[in-house]
Formats: structure tokens, C-alpha cells, sequence
């Protein structure tokens, strides 16, 4: 895979009457290339072993003019590297039972940067002011599953897992700062991978036409990485020029991040065509930052406490069909100190339409039909969703 992107953004001026440049990415060329192989073996119809290898390496380079002076921009910087992940897996499946089923594996992922460089310029005079080669680093991490499902009757059935994961920075974490209105994040070169460990329990029940879920889980993720504000002299240095309303941040490892949670699905067939759906989850993620007091115990951003969702939905295949759907998203933060807060909102969304034939169909579908404002993101000013979209089509199966 390979791909070239641009971009352009802008500072907002007082009163949001005016804006000027604040970056422009003229070249930020990308390119990727990966493998998977797979291999599945049963020895019995009651094990089942299925193991791989997947890799992939991606090289990326950022260009862009920066420190916009009122006429031109004055900085030219240039910053990209080398990212290159893979891992072997395997998970063997066993029905000592036919009501039980356990489920062991892992994965062993290998990482490694290289190459990292950052370089900033005086563009009227070509002085190189900034040229930092960040040490390569590589690190192997295991993680293991663990997971049981016991049916002992087929309208119900009770299931757990235990396991973690690894989530490796990207080129874009590493290596790629970037300016919203008065908004700057900068890159940090030195991120270590994420590490979550954690566990679930829930079951499935079937009471005639009706289906529930049930789950709990807690998840304990470590050296997360996250957008952590700069504050003081150091905010100063590495974000010069940024006006006092505008929030500077840089990523970073946070120590941990501790999520609790329950999630509810039903639905209800109650006369055919007819069908309701519900969800709920509840989500309690907060952070534990030791070396951190301010951050210590909020909540992690972009992370709604509560969030829920209806649907009532008519599907007649040979004819008409129709949805109404409410969906519910609770208050949030949008930084890491819990200083800017995003309120609840609730959006409707609609759709109608017409079977034509078992593979083909036309519908007309709203999203926010009532034109709710749904704030995305807020610092001196909010950002907002998108506002009622309409849209339709010509829809053809096969």
C-alpha cells in the first residue's frame, strides 16, 4: 500500500471572525506492506487448533511549514521513520463436553523502530535548528488467553475469558505533531508499546422471541498512551507562540488505565415483522497515574460513563421496510484533566425503504434528524458532529 497526503490548518482568530495558517503539510508520503498466513488443523471433532504468523513494515515522512508570521510561514519541518510489528499466534479449542468448551492461545509480538528523525529549519535562511535521531528500540511482549463457554441447555449459556494484548505506537504517534485551531499535540519518539490485561464474564439467554446479554469486564491497560497537557516553562519551549486560550499537549505513557464496565444487549421479535433492540454500557475508565497527581483518578478522555441505545425496526421481505433508532451518549471529558467537559446528547436517526427484490432494494435514511448539535471536542471552542444528513440509494446484494 502506498499514499501521499495533504493538508492545511488554521488558527482561529478572537471571536471566531477570522482565522489564519498555522500549518501546511505539503508531502507527507506513506507506504506499507504486510503478510498473514493461517493454518487450522482438527485432530478430532472435538479439538480444533488454528495458529498463524502476521508482519507488517510501514515507512512515513511528515513535511510541512509551520510559525506562520502574518505574511509566510518561517519554520520547514521534516520528521518520519521506520515501524516494523509482527507476531506468531495459536489458540487450540476443546469440547471435552458437548455443552463446554475451553479455548487457550497467545500471541508473541515482536516490535522495532528505526530510523526516527526529526529536523526543523529556518526557511529564509536554511539554518538547521532542530536535528534529533531518536535511538532505535525493539521489544517482544506474550500475551495469553484463556476462555470457557458451558451451554448446559440451548436457551442459555454462561461464558469467561482472561487474556491480554499489545497495541504498538504508530508513525503518527511517534513521530507526527500536528496544530488544531489553537490546539497543538506534539509527537514523542520515545513511546513504549500498550499493554492490556484483563477479563470478562457474561452469558446469553433465549426466552422465546426475546435474546438478552449480559457482560461484565474489567481491563488494566499499561503504559497507555494518551494526550497529556503541557503546562508552565516547558509549555512555553515546546509550544511557542500559542496563545494562552490554546491547549498544549504531547504524547505520552501513562501508567495505567483501569476500565470497569457492563454491557447489556435484548432484543424482542414481539410480532413479526417487528423487531426492538436495546443496549446499554457502562464504561469507567479512569486513569492511574502515580508520577502524576493531576491526572491521577479522572476519568480518560473521549470516554462516556453511560451510553445507550434503541432501535425499533420493520422488515417485511417482500415489501416495506423501516427503522427508527435513539441513541444516547452521557457526559464526557475531552482532555486528560477533566477540564473540558463534552454534555450528553441524544440523536435520532430514521430509516425507510422498499424490497424490490430478495437482492435489491432502495432506501432513504436521516442521521440527527432532529438537527441536534453533538459537541465532538471542546477547548476555546467546541467542535461539533456533523449537523442532520440525508441521504439515499440504490442497494443490490450478491
Amino acid at each position: 500500500r502506498q499514499q501521499r497526503f495533504e493538508s492545511r490548518f488554521s488558527a482561529v482568530g478572537p471571536r471566531r471572525r477570522a482565522e489564519r495558517p498555522s500549518v501546511d503539510q505539503f508531502a507527507v508520503p506513506s507506504a506499507a506492506g504486510g503478510l498473514r498466513a493461517l493454518w487450522e488443523h482438527a485432530w478430532r471433532d472435538d479439538v480444533h487448533l488454528l495458529a498463524g504468523v502476521d508482519g507488517a513494515l510501514i515507512f512515513g515522512v511528515t513535511n510541512e511549514d509551520a510559525r506562520f508570521d502574518g505574511h509566510q510561514f518561517t519554520v520547514r519541518r521534516r520528521a518520519g521513520g521506520q515501524s516494523l510489528a509482527g507476531g506468531v499466534f495459536a489458540r487450540l479449542a476443546w469440547e471435552p463436553l458437548p455443552a463446554l468448551t475451553w479455548t487457550v492461545g497467545g500471541r508473541v509480538d515482536g516490535w522495532q523502530r528505526r530510523g526516527l528523525m526529526q529536523r526543523e529549519r529556518t526557511i529564509r535562511t536554511g539554518v538547521l535548528t532542530t536535528d534529533k535521531h531518536p535511538p532505535d528500540a525493539s521489544s517482544v511482549i506474550a500475551s495469553p488467553v484463556l476462555a470457557v463457554r458451558w451451554a448446559p441447555a440451548p436457551a442459555w449459556n454462561v461464558r469467561a475469558a482472561a487474556g491480554g494484548g499489545t497495541r504498538v505506537p504508530t508513525l503518527n504517534e511517534l513521530t507526527r505533531s500536528f496544530r488544531v485551531r489553537q490546539d497543538v499535540t506534539l509527537a514523542n519518539p520515545r513511546l513504549r508499546p500498550e499493554r492490556s490485561l484483563g477479563s470478562e464474564v457474561g452469558g446469553d439467554v433465549v426466552l422465546g422471541r426475546a435474546t438478552a446479554s449480559l457482560t461484565g469486564y474489567w481491563q488494566q491497560l499499561d503504559d497507555a498512551i494518551g494526550n497529556v497537557t503541557v503546562t508552565g516553562a516547558r509549555r512555553a519551549a515546546r509550544c511557542p507562540g500559542l496563545p494562552a486560550v490554546g491547549r498544549c499537549s504531547e504524547r505520552r505513557n501513562l501508567d495505567r488505565i483501569d476500565s470497569r464496565g457492563l454491557e447489556l444487549d435484548a432484543a424482542w421479535a414481539f410480532a413479526a415483522p417487528w423487531e426492538l433492540r436495546a443496549s446499554y454500557a457502562l464504561q469507567d475508565a479512569r486513569i492511574a497515574a502515580r508520577r502524576d497527581g493531576a491526572l491521577d483518578g479522572r476519568r480518560s478522555p473521549q470516554v462516556p460513563l453511560h451510553s445507550a441505545t434503541t432501535r425499533l425496526a420493520y422488515d417485511d421481505p417482500h415489501g416495506a421496510f423501516a427503522a427508527l433508532e435513539l441513541r444516547y451518549t452521557g457526559r464526557q471529558y475531552d482532555d486528560d484533566r477533566n477540564q473540558h467537559a463534552l454534555g450528553g446528547v441524544v440523536t435520532v436517526n430514521a430509516q425507510v425503504g422498499w424490497h424490490l427484490s430478495a437482492h435489491c432494494e432502495v432506501f432513504l435514511r436521516s442521521e440527527n434528524l432532529f438537527d441536534r448539535t453533538v459537541p465532538t471536542g471542546r477547548s476555546d471552542v467546541t467542535s461539533v458532529g456533523a449537523p442532520r444528513l440525508l441521504h439515499g440509494g440504490f442497494r443490490v446484494t450478491f
